[in-house]
C-alpha cells in the first residue's frame, strides 16, 4: 500500500502518508523476522541466519544507492514495488514456525515442520528431542504469571537481560554510522578526496555487504561477545583517527588524504559486521519464543523512540 500511494503521487501528505505505513509494516518486520529466523534455526547455525537479515538489509541498501543513482524515482518505484508482492507470495509458501505450532497444540505438525527444515525424517530422535524441549518451554511459560513491565522488573533474571538488551541497542545507535554516512562525502572531500560520486555512494554498501559475509563465517567459531568487543574497539578507534584528522585540518595542517578514508571504511565494515547484526542475534537468543516477542517489542520501541530523538539531535549538532 505503501509504495502504491508513492506511483499515485508526489504530494508531500501523500508521501508523509505512504512513510507512515511503510514504518508500520517496518515495526512488525524488525519484530517478527528475527523471531521466525530463531525459531526455524538450529542451535549450531541460529547465529548465520541471524547474520543473513543484515546481509540481505545491506544488499537492499545497495541496490536503492544504486538504482538511485541511475534511474528516475518513479522506475525504482516500479522496480521495488514487486519486492514486498513477491515476499507476500513466497510467505504464503513457508513453514509455519515448529515453535508456535506446539504453542497451539500441534505437535505431529511441527515434527513435519521441522523433518522438511532439516532434511529429516520425520520419527528422527532428533525431531523428536527438539518437539519434547519446546513442549518443556511451553509447560514452563503457562506455569509463569502474565507478562507486564511490573513482571519484567520484578523478575530479576528478566530484568537484566531486558536492561542489557535495551543498552547493547543504545550503544548500536550511538556507534556513530548515521553521522559517518552523512558526513562521510564532506570528510573525504575536505582531505582531498575526489572520487566518483557513484563510486562514493555505492563503495559503503559494497563494504558493509562483505563485512557481513566475514561476519557469518566468524559468529559461531568465535561467539557474539568477542566480535561485539573487537567490532566496537575497532570503531572506536576509527573515530579517532577521523575526529583527530579534522582537528588536525581545521587547525591549518595537512594529513594523508587516505588517512579519513581507511577510517570510514574500517568503521562500516565493524559496524555492518559486528556493530549492527549482534545486538539482534543476542536479542533473540536470550529469552525462549513465548516471552521474546514481548522483549524485543519493548526494547524495539525505546529504540525507535530514541533514536527520532537522535536525528533530530543530530542536525543541530551538525
Amino acid at each position: 500500500v505503501s509504495w502504491i500511494l508513492k506511483l499515485s503521487s508526489a504530494h508531500i501528505g501523500v508521501l508523509i502518508t505512504a512513510r507512515l505505513l511503510a514504518g508500520l509494516g517496518a515495526g512488525g518486520c524488525y519484530n517478527v523476522v528475527p523471531m521466525y529466523v530463531r525459531e526455524i534455526s538450529q542451535d549450531d547455525i541460529r547465529g548465520v541466519l541471524g547474520s543473513f537479515i543484515i546481509l540481505f538489509q545491506n544488499i537492499g541498501i545497495m541496490a536503492m544507492f544504486a538504482m538511485g543513482a541511475y534511474l528516475n524515482y518513479y522506475t525504482v518505484l516500479w522496480i521495488v514495488v514487486w519486492v514486498p508482492v513477491l515476499t507476500i507470495l513466497l510467505m504464503l509458501k513457508a513453514p509455519e514456525s515448529p515453535a508456535f505450532l506446539v504453542k497451539k497444540g500441534k505437535s505431529d505438525e511441527a515434527a513435519k515442520t521441522i523433518a522438511f527444515l532439516r532434511r529429516l525424517d520425520v520419527n528422527d530422535k532428533k525431531i523428536q528431542s527438539e518437539i519434547e524441549f519446546m513442549k518443556n518451554e511451553e509447560a514452563t511459560y503457562d506455569s509463569l504469571p502474565k507478562i507486564s513491565f511490573k513482571s519484567i522488573y520484578q523478575n530479576k533474571a528478566w530484568w537484566r537481560g531486558c536492561m542489557l538488551n535495551i543498552i547493547l541497542m543504545t550503544i548500536r545507535s550511538n556507534s556513530g554510522n548515521m553521522a559517518t554516512l552523512n558526513y562521510a562525502p564532506a570528510i573525504m572531500k575536505s582531505a582531498g578526496v575526489t572520487w566518483n560520486p557513484e563510486l562514493q555512494t555505492l563503495s559503503f554498501p559494497a563494504v558493509m555487504i562483505l563485512a557481513s559475509f566475514i561476519s557469518m563465517s566468524c559468529v559461531e567459531k568465535f561467539g557474539r561477545k568477542p566480535l561485539i568487543i573487537i567490532a566496537f574497539a575497532v570503531a572506536v578507534v576509527s573515530h579517532i583517527i577521523l575526529a583527530t584528522t579534522m582537528l588536525v585540518q581545521h587547525q591549518g595542517s595537512s594529513t594523508p588524504g587516505w588517512l579519513p578514508v581507511v577510517a570510514i571504511i574500517t568503521f562500516f565494515a565493524v559496524y555492518a559486521g559486528g556493530i549492527s547484526p549482534m545486538p539482534y542475534i543476542i536479542m533473540t537468543e536470550m529469552f525462549n519464543f513465548q516471552v521474546s516477542y514481548y522483549f524485543k517489542s519493548l526494547c524495539n520501541k525505546f529504540l525507535w523512540v530514541y533514536n527520532s530523538h537522535r536525528h533530530k539531535l543530530l542536525l543541530f549538532v551538525g
